[in-house]
C-alpha cells in the first residue's frame, strides 16, 4: 500500500508542477535492450551465458527548465520491461562437451522479463536541438515473467524445451521483504512461480537526445546499482547470510524512446 501512494504522489507532482508557466508536460514511449550484469561466488555457481532481451517503456515526463542557459529537469514516471535472454545454445554446446557430445543445430529463445515503474530523474544541457542527459533513477517491481521456446539436437536426438519445462510461460514475483526459507517452496507453489527478485532498484540514467519543436528522441544507456537478487533472512534460510552479497545481480539497460511534449 506505501508503494502505491507513493507512486500516487510521485504522479500527483508531475501533474501539478505541469502548471509552472515553462514547465511541459510529455508523453514517452520506446524500447529497450536489456541484460543483466552478474558477479556470482564461486561457491554459489556459475555466471550464466546471457543475451540482449527486447523490452518497451513509456509513461509520462516533464520539463522543467533551471536556468537560461540551456540547463532543464525532466523528471518521469514509467512503466520498463527489463531482464534478460539466456544464451541457451552456448550453455547446451558446454554441457555435451562435457558428456563427449557435439550440438548439431539449436533454434529458440528462454527470456526472463522484470517489469518496473520507474522514476527516472534526468538533469538535462541542451545547445540548440542536441541535449545531453544523466541523472538517477528509482524503481519499483511489479511481477515479470520466464518464457521459453527451443529446440536443440545432438546425436541424431531432439531436446524440446518442453522436455525439460511443464508450461510455457511461469510468473516472477518482484519482493519487498527478507525470504524466509521455511516458507519459500510453498510460497512459490501457491503462486505458480518460477522465481523471485528484489522489488526495489537504484541506478544512473545517461545519454543523448535531439529535440525539434515539441517532439525529441533520445537514446540512453541505465547503470543498475541495486542488487536484484532477494534478501533472505539469515535466520531461516538454510544457506549463510552472505548468500545475498555472494550472488550479485545488477540491470543493465540500452533504450531508445521518442517523446511529445504538450503546448503550454
Amino acid at each position: 500500500m506505501k508503494r502505491i501512494q507513493f507512486l500516487l504522489l510521485a504522479l500527483g507532482l508531475i501533474l501539478s508542477v505541469q502548471s509552472f508557466s515553462q514547465v511541459t508536460l510529455g508523453v514517452r514511449g520506446g524500447a529497450n535492450l536489456s541484460n543483466m550484469f552478474f558477479d556470482i561466488d564461486s561457491e554459489y555457481g556459475e555466471e550464466p551465458d546471457t543475451k540482449l532481451k527486447p523490452g518497451l517503456q513509456f509513461g509520462l515526463m516533464l520539463d522543467v527548465p533551471l536556468a537560461r542557459n540551456g540547463f532543464s529537469m525532466q523528471p518521469g514516471l514509467l512503466f520498463s520491461q527489463k531482464g534478460f535472454s539466456f544464451d541457451m545454445e552456448e550453455m547446451f554446446d558446454d554441457l555435451l562437451a562435457d558428456q563427449g557430445l557435439e550440438l548439431e543445430s539449436y533454434e529458440g529463445y528462454m527470456r526472463v522479463r522484470l517489469n518496473y515503474v520507474e522514476l527516472p530523474v534526468n538533469f538535462v544541457f541542451k545547445m540548440e536541438g542536441l541535449q545531453f542527459f544523466a541523472g538517477p533513477y528509482f524503481a519499483f517491481g511489479i511481477g515479470g515473467a520466464m518464457t521459453h521456446d527451443f529446440k536443440a539436437t545432438a546425436d541424431g536426438e531432439t531436446l524440446n524445451s518442453s522436455d525439460i519445462f511443464d508450461k510455457d510461460k511461469y510468473k516472477i514475483k518482484a519482493v519487498y521483504k527478507p525470504v524466509d526459507n521455511d516458507a519459500y517452496a510453498d510460497f512459490m507453489e501457491d503462486n505458480n512461480l518460477y522465481d523471485i527478485y528484489r522489488g526495489f532498484d537504484y541506478g544512473v540514467n545517461l545519454g543523448i537526445g535531439y529535440q525539434f519543436d515539441s517532439f525529441q528522441v533520445n537514446l540512453g544507456y541505465s547503470y543498475g546499482l541495486g542488487n536484484v537478487t532477494p534478501n533472505y533472512d539469515a535466520d531461516k534460510y538454510e544457506m549463510d547470510a552472505n548468500y545475498t552479497k555472494g550472488f550479485i545481480q545488477r540491470n543493465r539497460v540500452v533504450s531508445l524512446s521518442f517523446a511529445y511534449f504538450f503546448a503550454n
